[in-house]
């Protein structure tokens, strides 16, 4: 398995324990038509999104 297979991996199972059921629905959000594949960088970049929001979420100052 390369590094990149591991990392989808991993974003596909934060995204099951997070999303539950629903983990179809942001894929098919990020369905690239033309190939037939799922555009895992739409998805790696909205998982850094929520987890820099969950793991540093922002002061108030």
């Amino acid at each position: 398995m390369t590094r990149e297979q591991m990392i989808d991996e991993a974003v596909r199972r934060v995204l099951r324990d997070w999303v539950g059921p629903h983990t179809q629905d942001i894929e098919d959000h990020f369905f690239d038509p033309s190939n037939g594949k799922i555009l895992r960088a739409g998805i790696r970049a909205e998982f850094r999104r929520l987890v820099a929001g969950t793991l540093f979420p922002a002061r108030d100052c």
